[in-house]
């Protein structure tokens, strides 16, 4: 009997996500089909813009269902029909940086088939395109984050000194006739507004 094994595969350079463990295990022989196949990577992952499928002894893809993440993004979970025999597992996923990472693995429910796995090769896809993609979407949201900080600073710090209330006139005393208090009034809150609009000019003419 042949039997055909594929090491698990990764390239990722540092700082990218890396594969930490798998369930079923590579490599290993499982007594019980499990419903599904999970993936535990150190950081988390991008599964929209990738891909984890899973093959049969005839390169027949078994994997069926909604793949969905767990525990923060950093567990993949692809629901599976396995029979028994031997299963090849390839994945490609997007780590937080942007960067796509590849690669496969084979485990065993009950015992490995009696005929060798067809070679299936790690999911490689249209990558360099969609991690461009997946670049330019985080870029995207993070330059609007900067742009609502710069505005509330610039709101803060720069528009509110900026307009100022005019200054109130002191209150006329009990003893000063009404027509004098009035005058005294006008006069101040003129002498204020023309303040105040000519600090609005200088800084209009400034900005």
């Amino acid at each position: 009997m042949v039997v055909a094994t594929v090491a698990v595969t990764a390239g990722p350079a540092a700082g990218h996500a890396v594969l930490l463990r798998t369930d079923p295990a590579p490599q290993t022989t499982v007594p019980t089909p499990p419903g599904a196949v999970r993936l535990r990577f150190s950081e988390p992952v991008e599964i929209a813009f990738g891909a984890v499928r899973v093959f049969d002894v005839d390169g027949k893809r078994v994997d069926n269902g909604k793949i969905t993440t767990a525990a923060g993004r950093r567990e993949v979970v692809v629901p599976a029909s396995l029979p028994g025999g031997t299963y090849t597992v390839t994945w490609r996923v997007i780590s937080t940086d942007g960067h796509r990472i590849t690669g496969g693995f084979q485990f065993y429910v009950g015992a490995p088939s009696t005929i060798s796995a067809v070679a299936v090769e790690p999911d490689s896809g249209s990558g360099p395109v969609v991690s461009w993609g997946y670049g330019a979407a985080r870029f995207a949201w993070y330059a609007a984050l900067l742009a609502v900080v710069g505005l509330v600073v610039m709101r803060r710090f720069v528009w509110t000194p900026a307009v100022r209330v005019p200054p109130t006139p002191p209150a006329c005393s009990a003893a000063a006739s009404t027509g004098s208090c009035r005058g005294r009034g006008v006069s101040w809150w003129r002498h204020g507004s023309l303040g105040w609009s000519s600090r609005r000019l200088r800084y209009r003419a400034s900005a």
